[in-house]
C-alpha cells in the first residue's frame, strides 16, 4: 500500500489500522522514506501504538540514517523490530512464518490405533499418589505392574508372599516354572545382590530359593526393609527381547526418551538411543 511520499501520522494510522483489522492480513512491514514534510518521529510512535494492539506480527523500515535515527531508537525502546533496508525484514517474515508452519506440524499427531480398551488413567494417578504421599520416587515391581497393567500393557501375573510354605503354594498355582524376586523399596536392582531366581520348577525348589533369597538379603543389607518375595511366572518367549524405556522432562530441552537394550547388561552393551 503506497501513501505517497507526503504521507503524515493520522495517514499511516489509518492505513495500518485498516490493514491490520483484515483477517486477509497476517502481518505488516511499515516502510518509511525520509521526504521533506516527513516526520519520522511522529510516524514512529503512532505505528508503535497500533503494534500494541494488535497481535499480529508488526516489523518496521525506517531508510536513512540521520533523520531516522531517533526513531530506530524508538522502537527497539518498544520492542518493536527495525530494519534499515527492506530485504531482511521480508526474510524475517520468513523464519516467523516458517516457525509458525513448523510449530502447527509438531502439534499434528495420529489418533490411536491400538485396539486396546482405555486406559484406567484415574486407577494409575491413585498408584502414583500412594507413592508420593509416602516421599518416595521410585515404584515397587508390584505398584510399576500396577501402573502399566492400568495403561493395558501386558505384565506377568506377581504375587507378594512373605513365607517359604507361602512361596510353594503360589508357585504351584501359578504353574511351573516360575521365577522369584526380592522386594524391598530399598533395592532397585535386585541382580546386584543376587535378589532374583530363575526357572523354579519345583515346589521343593520354590521353598528353598525363598529361603536363599531372604538369607542372602540378610547378608548383604541386614539394615534394609524386606516387604517379602515376588513369585511371578517364568515367561519364556522365543525371541525375546529385554527392552529400557526411561522418560524424563527436562527443565530446558523438554521431554525426552531413552530407548534400547535392557536387563542386567544394560551398561555393559550401552545400545540406546536418546531422542
Amino acid at each position: 500500500m503506497d501513501l505517497i511520499g507526503d504521507a503524515d501520522a493520522p495517514r499511516y494510522a489509518a492505513a495500518l489500522t485498516a490493514c491490520l483489522s483484515d483477517p486477509g492480513v497476517d502481518g505488516a512491514l511499515v516502510m518509511l522514506t525520509p521526504q521533506a514534510m516527513t516526520a519520522p518521529l511522529e510516524v514512529a510512535r503512532v505505528v508503535a501504538a497500533c503494534a500494541g494492539e494488535t497481535d499480529k506480527p508488526l516489523l518496521t523500515c525506517w531508510m536513512g540514517e540521520k533523520q531516522v535515527a531517533e526513531s530506530r531508537q524508538y522502537f527497539i525502546k518498544h520492542g518493536i523490530p527495525t530494519f534499515r533496508a527492506p530485504e531482511p525484514a521480508i526474510d524475517m517474515f520468513a523464519h516467523v512464518s516458517a516457525f509458525y508452519r513448523n510449530q502447527r506440524t509438531l502439534l499434528q499427531a495420529p489418533g490411536p490405533l491400538s485396539p486396546h480398551p482405555e486406559p484406567d488413567i484415574a486407577g494409575a494417578r491413585l498408584v502414583i499418589e500412594n507413592v508420593l504421599a509416602e516421599r518416595r520416587t521410585v515404584l515397587s515391581e508390584m505398584e510399576a505392574k500396577a501402573v502399566l497393567a492400568a495403561f493395558r500393557v501386558p505384565i506377568a501375573r506377581a504375587v507378594r508372599v512373605r513365607s517359604a510354605n507361602e512361596a510353594m503354594l503360589v508357585a504351584e498355582e501359578t504353574g511351573f516354572p516360575v521365577a522369584m524376586k526380592i522386594d524391598s523399596p530399598e533395592i532397585t536392582h535386585k541382580s546386584d545382590i543376587g535378589g532374583v531366581r530363575l526357572n523354579i520348577a519345583t515346589a521343593q525348589a520354590a521353598r528353598d530359593a525363598y529361603r536363599d533369597l531372604t538369607a542372602g538379603f540378610e547378608r548383604a543389607l541386614p539394615a534394609a526393609r524386606l516387604a517379602g518375595v515376588i513369585v511371578e511366572p517364568m515367561v519364556a518367549r522365543p525371541n525375546g527381547r529385554e527392552l529400557m524405556v526411561g522418560v524424563v522432562r527436562d527443565p530446558v530441552f523438554g521431554p525426552a526418551i531413552t530407548f534400547g537394550t535392557g536387563g542386567t547388561a544394560v551398561e555393559v552393551h550401552a545400545d540406546r538411543a536418546v531422542a
